[in-house]
């Protein structure tokens, strides 16, 4: 389906709203009010790039609607500020230092994908001893920087949870964490989480779940760049559906067959379309 054929006055201007010059873009940036960048006369918001929070759900309903996507987790081998500097170079937006995850071992660095969610870049912390447990499988971390797993955000864990274990995929219980980020502000959020050491569930395609009890991140984190799309590919996708189907992922329009487990995030950006693996 062609996602620019709608019949809405905000479907039929998205052309016009990504195809304008940098000197409009510019000028619209510092303008008072902001308003929607798709023309439909509402006011825009700086970290949908510009977009009213309806106009971006008719761009990107999929993975607005059935993924209830929160963050992607990309895992990266080697110092937290090259893998900021090559991101920056292939996307052109520069994540955020983060914070630190005291007792796991690990910093992070973020940037908005607009929507409230948020892409993570997460390393060893080489300021933290050695923790007595990791987390997010990076206790035999991949060479390569990657994609690990995910996390969908739900307002009620208990009742996600319990609707999950009826089916026999057990989520995890419910675990509370908290950070300071890098202004020293507290963040606290609860997880139902059962990604600690690698074989992460289904391979890091099934998500792990998350509420956040205070402010997400992602209002602070740096903008210009959409999540445009969010896949999995496997090699016997019918062993992981029924986790995912479990905690309410659509596993039908999700995941793929491949040749080996994998996330693959499409993400608009101000470099143009690129895919993260």
């Amino acid at each position: 389906m062609d996602i620019y054929s709608g019949g809405s006055n905000a479907v039929r201007c998205v052309k016009e709203a990504f195809l304008q010059d940098s000197s409009q873009q510019a000028a619209a940036q510092i303008a008072t009010p902001v308003f929607c960048g798709f023309g439909c006369g509402s006011f825009g918001d700086t970290k949908l790039n510009r977009l009213c929070r309806s106009c971006h759900a008719k761009l990107y309903p999929d993975v607005l609607s059935r993924l209830h996507v929160d963050h992607l987790v990309y895992v990266v081998p080697g110092p937290l500020e090259d893998a900021m500097a090559a991101f920056q170079q292939r996307t052109g937006v520069m994540p955020a230092l983060g914070g630190k995850h005291e007792g796991l071992g690990t910093h992070n660095a973020l940037v908005s994908l607009g929507s409230g969610a948020y892409f993570e870049l997460l390393a060893h912390d080489p300021a933290q001893p050695s923790p007595p447990r990791t987390w997010l499988g990076m206790e035999g971390i991949d060479p390569m920087p990657h994609l690990a797993t995910w996390a969908t955000a739900r307002d009620n864990l208990a009742a996600v949870i319990s609707a999950a274990r009826a089916t026999n995929y057990d989520p995890g219980d419910v675990t509370s964490f908290s950070r300071l980020n890098s202004s020293g502000k507290k963040l606290a959020w609860q997880l139902s989480f059962n990604h600690w050491a690698s074989p992460l569930p289904g391979g890091g395609l099934v998500p792990f779940l998350i509420s956040w009890e205070s402010r997400s991140p992602a209002a602070d984190a740096p903008s210009g760049i959409m999540l445009k799309g969010l896949r999995a590919e496997a090699p016997d996708p019918s062993a992981i559906a029924p986790m995912l189907d479990a905690i309410g992922v659509d596993a039908a329009s999700f995941l793929r067959h491949g040749s080996e487990p994998r996330l693959i995030a499409t993400l608009a950006t101000p470099n143009g379309v690129v895919e993260i693996r």
